[in-house]
């Protein structure tokens, strides 16, 4: 994530959301609005439920972590993390 430029709609200082935003975050990565707003929180409890989910798969029946969900889990939450997925 590059500071200055909103993870969701890619705004800037310079070219601001048609209906006017200003920096949500500390970082300067998340512009206000409502909709880069919406999409953050519902990419926070996704990578919430992915994280739950492969807890599970390292503590569950057999702790297979070789599995194709378990592999598609990892890298979607890594790339959530980066901010490179919503």
């Amino acid at each position: 994530m590059t500071p200055g430029i909103c993870r969701v709609c890619g705004c800037t200082d310079n070219n601001a959301c048609p209906e006017g935003c200003s920096w949500a975050d500390s970082t300067y990565t998340l512009c206000t609005n409502p909709i880069c707003l919406r999409v953050a929180r519902r990419t926070k409890r996704l990578l919430g439920a992915a994280m739950n989910v492969l807890k599970y798969y390292r503590r569950g029946p057999g702790s297979d972590c070789n599995t194709v969900p378990y592999r598609a889990l990892e890298r979607l939450a890594r790339a959530v993390a980066k901010g490179g997925a919503a």
